[in-house]
This record gives C-alpha cells, structure tokens and sequence, in this order.
C-alpha cells in the first residue's frame, strides 16, 4: 500500500478515528493547564479556543473558494446547526445565560460529535493531511469540547429542568433556519 493510500480518509478507518482523537486532546489540554486557574482565566481561555475557531473555520471557507472554487456564500450563512454553534459557544460564555449554555452543552455537543462520527461523503477518499480535512474535524472537535469544558471548569451545571427549554429553543432555531433556508432556495439566491 502506498503513503498516499494511508492517508485517505474513510469511514471509521485509523485517520477518521485519529482524528476524533482531537475531543480528548483539546479537553485534557485545557483541564491541565486551567484547572486551578480563576473563572475568569478559564473563561477568557474558552473565549480564545471560541475565536480561534471561528478564525480556522472562517480561513477554510475561502481556502475552499480560492483553491476549490467551491464556496456558494449563501450557503455557508450560519444557518447550519454547527455554523450557529459556532457562534452561540462564545455566546453564552460572555453572557453566561443558563438556556444558552444548556443549549450548547446538550445540543452542540451532540450535533457537532454527530459530524465528526458522519463526516460529509465529499470528504471520502480525500488525503487527510490537507487544511480542509484537519480544519473539518479540529472545528468540530471544539463544538464538542468547549460545552463539556463549561461543566469541567464549574461555569455551568447541567440542570434535567432545562432540558424542555432546550428542545424548545432547539425546534425553534431549527424551524427558522430551515425557513430562511426554503425562502433563500425558492428565490434563487442559494442552491
């Protein structure tokens, strides 16, 4: 088997799974170095990995657009679970709003492992030593890091209570998104 061939990116195979490896990485990383660290440090360190995110994610779509041409903007609006994820994360760090960071912790955790675990199809076969591949699962991994963090660091108690509002909240994102979504299609504006 060549190198190339190692490297290709599939289902559940060594790369995938290596890849998910970066949840645990990023978790033990920031619980090591921020443990006893005040709320305010672990939270500025939160905000940090937050923007930093938003950074990588933001450079790769236009990796994508310059060297793939492949970028509709319209389609990468934050109308995505994740995309909102992204920026709901940081969100609910600065306003420390209990709906919101249960919102993170039990729908953005879920979601963002959801994409890790079922990676898009287009991504299949592709060298898992580019940008693209690694952007992919490193944001991802910090969709899911970041929320259970919260609870580590003490910045958030998950409460059963909050679940119903959660749902709530979720079916309303969802059905807004997914209008916004229809009305951009059936005007022509995405595809």
């Amino acid at each position: 088997m060549s190198m190339i061939n190692a490297l290709v990116l599939k289902y559940f195979s060594i790369q995938h799974l290596v890849n998910i490896l970066y949840i645990p990485l990023i978790i033990f990383a920031f619980y090591y170095i921020f443990k006893d660290k005040s709320e305010k440090t672990k939270t500025w360190a939160l905000l940090g990995l937050s923007l930093f995110n938003i950074i990588i994610f933001t450079i790769n779509k236009f990796v994508i657009f310059r060297v793939f041409d492949d970028l509709q903007v319209l389609n990468e609006l934050p109308l995505q679970l994740c995309n909102m994820n992204l920026i709901l994360i940081p969100l609910a760090l600065i306003t420390k709003n209990k709906l919101l960071m249960g919102y993170v912790y039990y729908v953005a955790t879920i979601a963002a492992m959801a994409a890790i675990l079922f990676f898009d199809s287009r991504y299949v076969g592709v060298n898992v030593m580019t940008y693209s591949i690694f952007v992919y699962f490193f944001y991802h991994a910090v969709l899911v890091a970041t929320p259970i963090l919260f609870v580590m660091f003490g910045l958030y108690t998950p409460e059963k209570s909050q679940i119903i509002k959660v749902i709530i909240l979720l079916l309303c994102m969802a059905t807004v998104m997914h209008g916004f979504n229809l009305l951009m299609r059936s005007t022509g504006w995405c595809t």
